[in-house]
């Protein structure tokens, strides 16, 4: 039997000038706001209700569709600390393992975002290389423009 991967990483890093590493921040932190920064093709709705802001050990629970398939999903913050670094792992959900990190450096420029996300998926490689990884990909380079446009309205 050949042993699961310890886990798989997908990195994206991007700038959003002439923004507060505050406001970008609250952004990101925000559920109500989860939805603006998701693809629609991954259905992403969260359940319930969220008074912003999240606070370490709050618990968010998600409904999803990716690839047709309905899924629930919660998540809960593990790490916190504003308005620079925020992370949240999968409780209960699709992965075997979720961990995903975000980051907010102030530039020159604005705020630099970084996502980092840590999983393990059921399956085994050929799962992740030929449908969730690619996924993952995308879903962050769609948030960087996502964001950009959320903030740009904001002004």
């Amino acid at each position: 039997m050949i042993a699961e991967p310890q886990g798989r990483q997908v990195e994206h890093s991007f700038e959003i000038p002439e923004q507060a590493t505050e406001t970008v921040f609250e952004l990101f932190c925000d559920p109500g706001r989860l939805n603006a920064l998701t693809p629609l093709w991954f259905s992403l709705i969260v359940r319930g209700s969220y008074s912003p802001p999240v606070r370490l050990d709050s618990r968010i629970e998600y409904r999803l569709r990716w690839r047709g398939l309905p899924m629930l999903w919660s998540s809960i913050i593990t790490e916190l600390q504003p308005p620079h670094w925020l992370v949240y792992e999968q409780a209960q959900g699709p992965f075997r393992s979720f961990r995903h990190e975000h980051s907010f450096e102030p530039s020159e420029q604005g705020v630099v975002v970084t996502d980092r996300i840590l999983y393990s998926v059921f399956g085994g490689s050929w799962i992740d290389r030929i449908l969730v990884g690619p996924d993952l990909n995308r879903i962050l380079r769609y948030r960087e423009t996502a964001a950009r446009g959320v903030l740009a309205t904001a002004l």
